[in-house]
């Protein structure tokens, strides 16, 4: 996956983590050729919901950039698409020093998403 669209994914990192209910997403990636067979399992039997949201995102950032149109379809599709939104909306610099502004901007929003995060 083009960093530009792993870096989107990352700027959500935590409102993925916490809020998406990752059985309903698999389904639908499972639908769309986005993961297989293997791939499922192996998050499913991840033993919590963060744990198996954070193996999607690492199986995920080996995909190719069509499989990125294809998770964000599935977020919205399982009623996630405030998510999906923010990471299509996510601005992402292009410069280093930029790039360095955004992930200290990420961490503190990262901060006061997770002091809301159960």
């Amino acid at each position: 996956m083009r960093s530009q669209f792993w870096l989107k994914i990352q700027s959500q990192w935590n409102r993925i983590i916490c809020d998406v209910h990752v059985a309903t997403v698999l389904d639908s990636l499972m639908g769309k050729l986005v993961i297989s067979f293997d791939e499922y399992e192996r998050i499913s039997k991840q033993e919590t919901e963060t744990d198996k949201a954070r193996k999607l995102l690492e199986i995920l950032k080996y995909k190719d950039d069509q499989q990125y149109d294809s998770f964000l379809a599935a977020l919205n599709e399982n009623k996630y698409g405030y998510i999906a939104d923010a990471i299509r909306e996510a601005n992402i610099p292009n410069t280093s020093l930029e790039t360095g502004e955004l992930l200290v901007s990420m961490t503190l929003n990262t901060i006061s998403y997770i002091k809301t995060c159960k």
